[in-house]
């Protein structure tokens, strides 16, 4: 099957798609890929942080109460 045996309109939402992907990877910045400051804090603060978190934290033998 060639590309001429396909209907424009199958085509035209693929080449839509397409396109507006390729707009918004240029004209966006990317966080993912370029993780200069969003996905650093955002990593930070969810295992740095709750690490220090929990290790700056009391060890509280009152939950092993309830428990036994």
């Amino acid at each position: 099957m060639s590309i001429d045996n396909i209907p424009f309109s199958l085509i035209r939402p693929i080449l839509n798609l397409a396109c507006f992907t390729n707009f918004v990877s240029k004209v966006t910045a990317d966080i993912y890929t370029d993780s200069s400051e969003f996905m650093k804090k955002s990593i930070a603060k969810v295992l740095i942080e709750s690490v220090l978190d929990q290790e700056n934290e009391p060890t509280n033998n009152s939950r092993a109460q309830f428990i036994a």
